[in-house]
């Protein structure tokens, strides 16, 4: 999951660059043992080029979280447009997928600093308008949302402006991740998907249960101490 909705995009083209070599560059080497070397290694060496060069994230605007936002070449960019035409677990996957690089984008848009108070809390509002846009919000995403508001939050700091001095920067980051928790609510880890959708279903509910059944537990914990 990480490696498609990761933002640096040397990692997708190292990613898809092993898969062609485990899935298509070795089985014709097993298959024919006189192909050469050449070919083997050019294979998943010209894949991971032409994935990291065509990007992790598309290049449309941020504004609108139903826009297509990862990159041409991954699962999500490729199926996103039909999702409707999709069983239900590959619809709740790719949903899941774009709103990941959907808050990705929000995140490497983060202005590089605040002047004052009035930009900073103009930022945060409309950061939090959009974060509010999606109909269906998935616990998934929050993670990368407490990220995005680390990294506004960092930035802000680094301005260190006299009312930043009287307000604790964890407290201000607890806080928004326990409004973010209420609004994010939507899980898959709990959804009975039919039999069609027997391997994907059982992975997604891995996957993404990992953190609906602990992001809480997570911020509870940090709460604590």
């Amino acid at each position: 999951m990480l490696a498609f909705t990761f933002p640096d995009d040397r990692v997708l083209g190292v990613l898809f660059g092993l898969i062609s070599l485990v899935f298509i560059a070795w089985p014709v080497r097993l298959i024919r043992a006189q192909t050469h070397w050449g070919f083997i290694l050019g294979i998943p060496i010209l894949a991971g080029v032409i994935v990291g060069l065509a990007g992790t994230l598309s290049k449309m605007a941020s504004d609108n979280p139903l826009h297509g936002h990862c990159g041409p070449l991954t699962y999500t960019g490729v199926f996103y447009p039909t999702r409707e035409l999709l069983s239900a677990a590959h619809q709740d996957d790719l949903e899941i997928r774009n709103q990941l690089c959907w808050t990705r984008k929000l995140v490497i848009r983060v202005l590089p600093k605040f002047d004052s108070e009035a930009e900073y809390l103009t930022y945060t509002k409309i950061t939090r308008d959009k974060l509010l846009k999606p109909e269906r919000k998935y616990r998934v995403a929050l993670p990368i949302i407490g990220y995005l508001y680390g990294t506004i939050i960092n930035r802000w700091d680094n301005y260190n402006i006299p009312l930043m001095k009287n307000i604790q920067t964890g407290k201000l980051f607890l806080e928004e991740m326990k409004y973010w928790s209420h609004e994010y609510t939507e899980e898959v880890s709990a959804r009975e998907y039919g039999w069609w959708d027997f391997l994907h279903g059982n992975y997604i509910k891995f996957e993404y249960g990992i953190v609906e059944k602990n992001w809480q537990n997570l911020l509870d914990g940090i709460n604590e101490k």
